[in-house]
């Protein structure tokens, strides 16, 4: 199997692709955007991608972080979706109040909600 992530810095889904690899014991090759490819040949690669990380996987593009660990037979851990939710709370809460501090709160209590201790 071989398995090529396009990735870019701190982009945790590429960091949960990679993860993801090395915990499985599957061998891949990171690229990291600006590093080992540019935007322009991003878009050659993968045209119409909006997300990383793209994901090729013996030769055919998969999609990202969450196709990856299906292809793997992995349930895909996509707690991110919790910093979204929390800021929706948040501007909801604003919404009501006016109180601009609550949609900080709402993106620190989705941020909380979303926290996983990385693995080694």
């Amino acid at each position: 199997m071989k398995i090529e992530i396009y990735g870019k810095k701190w982009c945790s889904y590429c960091y949960k692709a990679k993860q993801l690899c090395k915990r499985e014991k599957v061998d891949f090759l990171y690229k990291e955007l600006n590093k080992d490819f540019t935007r322009e040949e991003m878009l050659e690669q993968f045209p119409g991608a909006k997300t990383f990380p793209q994901i090729i996987m013996d030769g055919k593009k998969i999609g990202g972080y969450t196709e990856l660990a299906i292809k793997l037979g992995k349930t895909p851990n996509n707690t991110g979706n919790w910093v979204g939710v929390g800021t929706a709370i948040g501007a909801a809460v604003f919404a009501a109040t006016n109180e601009p501090v609550w949609i900080a709160v709402g993106v620190a209590v989705g941020a909380a909600l979303a926290w996983q201790k990385p693995e080694n």
